[in-house]
């Protein structure tokens, strides 16, 4: 049997620029890694929800205002359809934080949409275009 390839953990950074938010991105580091690294960016507020409550989770998101900084959260890469699905559902999460942050709700009539669906293509572009190189 092959020995499974180890991927080095990856953090990515990624500036808002319309809004006062840094989101980081995490792929495969430890709860004792990522703890560091949330301390280190100003994150003083509880953030053990952001520990994967169970090894069947793929992924988690976090988001705290008060240090400017969202979270994404996955155990690797994704390369399968459902860790692509996985992906997308926590970038959701954290866009909706953020523009709740800023008080622009989910509206009803559909107003409010294009900044949610913006910011959300913001993001998977510039998370894909940092992960494609580890393909």
């Amino acid at each position: 049997m092959a020995a499974k390839k180890i991927e080095p953990a990856i953090l990515l950074t990624i500036p808002i620029h319309l809004y006062p938010f840094d989101i980081l991105v995490s792929f495969g580091h430890t709860d004792e890694q990522l703890n560091k690294i949330i301390k280190r960016v100003g994150v003083t507020d509880n953030y053990d929800f952001a520990n994967y409550q169970s090894p069947l989770a793929i992924g988690k998101y976090a988001f705290w205002p008060n240090a400017s900084v969202g979270l994404i959260r996955l155990q690797h890469i994704p390369r399968k359809t459902n860790e692509y699905a996985a992906l997308m559902h926590e970038i959701l999460h954290v866009v909706i934080s953020c523009l709740r942050c800023i008080g622009m709700g989910i509206a009803d009539n559909c107003e409010s949409d294009e900044a949610y669906t913006y910011l959300m293509s913001y993001l998977v572009k510039e998370i894909f275009n940092a992960i494609n190189k580890y393909y």
